[in-house]
């Protein structure tokens, strides 16, 4: 199915085969689909529940992604990207702030880049590498066996299994995988917590108007 251009809001739910879009004028949206090829989307890009892979070249507004059984592409977002649900793999970049609460493939590869700060948090317990890079020197990880604010640019977790995490943020970097029973209690970030949260409730609103 193809879609060459789409001069208004764009709603699509129940469409199954490799769904392709040229350009969609402003919002668009997409629920419960197979798989997509995005070429641009010059507003706010929703996506919840895609069997398949997601392909995007460009969005000029925010991302929210949902419960994607396959890979995800995002090659360049202007504004935030915000990830729920299950990820297999990720490989996005963003102008501005990336906030992911996910479940993850433990052979995965997420590739995750932001401008503004990237906050990663997941219950998968994930053994892989995890490499961390911040513009700002600020850098929070939370693990069962590490709980610390490191003021550097880069660190490493040097883990044994054959995924791979690497979050790369021109701001603060989160990273949190708490695979215990104390996952939900409030990861208090000082530094992020203040973007996060915005990001959190506007990321709600929207995604809830799809349900």
């Amino acid at each position: 199915i193809e879609i060459d251009h789409a001069a208004s809001d764009l709603v699509v739910k129940g469409v199954y085969g490799n769904l392709i879009v040229g350009t969609a004028a402003s919002t668009t949206t997409f629920k419960s689909v197979e798989s997509l090829e995005i070429q641009s989307v010059k507003g706010s890009l929703i996506v919840k529940d895609a069997e398949g892979d997601l392909s995007v070249e460009e969005v000029r507004g925010n991302a929210t992604i949902r419960e994607i059984s396959g890979k995800i592409t995002l090659d360049e977002v202007t504004g935030n990207i915000n990830l729920r649900g299950y990820i297999s793999n990720a490989d996005m970049e963003s102008s501005g702030n990336i906030n992911a609460i996910v479940n993850l493939d433990t052979d995965g590869t997420y590739n995750l880049v932001a401008g503004g700060n990237c906050t990663f948090r997941t219950d998968t317990e994930f053994n892989g590498k995890v490499e961390l890079t911040s513009g700002s020197g600020r850098i929070s990880v939370r693990t069962p066996n590490q709980s610390e604010h490191l003021q550097e640019e880069k660190h490493m977790i040097h883990g044994s299994g054959p995924g791979k995490i690497n979050l790369e943020a021109g701001a603060n970097v989160n990273y949190s995988c708490r695979y215990t029973s104390d996952f939900d209690i409030e990861f208090e970030e000082n530094f992020v917590e203040n973007a996060t949260n915005l990001v959190e409730d506007i990321t709600s609103q929207v995604t809830d108007q799809i349900d």
